[in-house]
This record gives structure tokens, sequence and C-alpha cells, in this order.
């Protein structure tokens, strides 16, 4: 039922294209012009410099791995599914007719949390270099992305279906509820385990 209900909705051609709108124009561009604003500003906002400043020391120094790496990955886990669950029936609710400013909003969702990426990034871009960069992000973006990217697109595509052709989608729902907490899973193994111990390695060679 699962893999089925899946790989139906991603043979779409309108998945597809969605998939890659937002890819691009929901991740890639505002990401990019956020690392831009973040670089050309570092040592002007104090709120970037103090987010950088702590996650850096939170997040990578070796004296403060006392938390287990399965106790991050749950924690990753259950925040990320949840979150990435809302956003599917946030697009699933805003396909209904009248909800047309809502849809307005959570199309600026994704864009919105890849430019402040973008701009936390680019102040640690100028501080650790472009290799601290890529370790942070590669590692679990390959999966997280493109899970984030899936669940917009599948409450998009199942509200349409819902709305505009009548059609009972609450097994889809299910289903694709459970796909993306599986690749959740995958990421937030990705990111307690391999993304830190990448870091550590540019880090040393740094």
């Amino acid at each position: 039922m699962i893999v089925s209900t899946i790989s139906t909705m991603v043979r779409r051609p309108d998945f597809r294209f969605w998939f890659f709108t937002f890819a691009v124009m929901g991740f890639i561009v505002p990401m990019l012009l956020g690392m831009t604003i973040g670089y050309a500003q570092t040592g002007v906002s104090q709120s970037v410099n103090l987010f950088v400043k702590t996650s850096t020391a939170l997040a990578f120094m070796p004296d403060l791995h006392a938390v287990p790496w399965y106790v991050m990955a749950g924690h990753l886990f259950v925040n990320n599914t949840i979150c990435m669950t809302v956003m599917m029936l946030i697009f699933y609710i805003t396909r209904k007719p009248e909800s047309s400013l809502a849809r307005g909003i959570a199309f600026m969702i994704l864009p919105y949390q890849a430019l402040i990426g973008g701009i936390v990034m680019g102040g640690l871009l100028d501080r650790m270099g472009p290799g601290f960069v890529i370790a942070a992000i590669v590692p679990h973006g390959i999966v997280e992305i493109p899970v984030f990217c899936f669940a917009i697109i599948a409450g998009l595509l199942l509200g349409g279906m819902n709305v505009e052709d009548g059609i009972d989608v609450r097994s889809a729902l299910m289903a694709c509820t459970i796909a993306i907490a599986g690749g959740v899973a995958v990421a937030a193994g990705l990111e307690a385990v391999i993304t830190p111990a990448v870091i550590q390695i540019v880090v040393g060679m740094g």
C-alpha cells in the first residue's frame, strides 16, 4: 500500500514539476541568497553572530558529546516528523478554494526557512570555511531536503484530488505520513552520527 501509493504519486508529471520548482525556487535560490547576505553582513547582525557561535559550540565541540547519538537522533526524528507532517497537512488544507491567503503563506514557508538557514550558513562560511558548511549540510541534507519537498507536494496533490476530484485520500495521507517518518528516520540518523563525524574530519583537516 505504502510503496504503491508513493510510486504512483512520484510518477505523476505534476509531482516532478512541483518537486523541481520547490527544490530550486523554494530551497536552492533562497539558500544561496541567504548565504550571500549572511556572508556580506558578518559582524553586523548580532543575532546571527550569537546563533552561529552558540550552535557551533554546542553542536560540534568534542567535549560536549555527552548526549548519546540515539537521544539526538530520537529528538530530530520526533521534531522533524511532526514538522513535515504538519507541513503536508497545511498544504492539503490550503487546496480549498476559500483558502487562497493561507495557500500564499504556505508557499512562503520553505523559501523563508531556506533564507534564514542560508544567512546562518553565510556567517559560518566566513568563520569556518566552505568545507565546514558543506559538511554541515550535505550528509543529512541529501535525504532531509527531498523528504521536506515530498511532504509539501504530497499535501498539495492530495488536497487537489480531494477538493477538485472528490477522492477519499485518507489512506494515501496515512501512507505518505509513514513514508515521511521513514525518510526522517534515515535523515535523523545521518544528522546525529554521520554529519558530526564529517564535520570533525573537516575541522581537523583545517
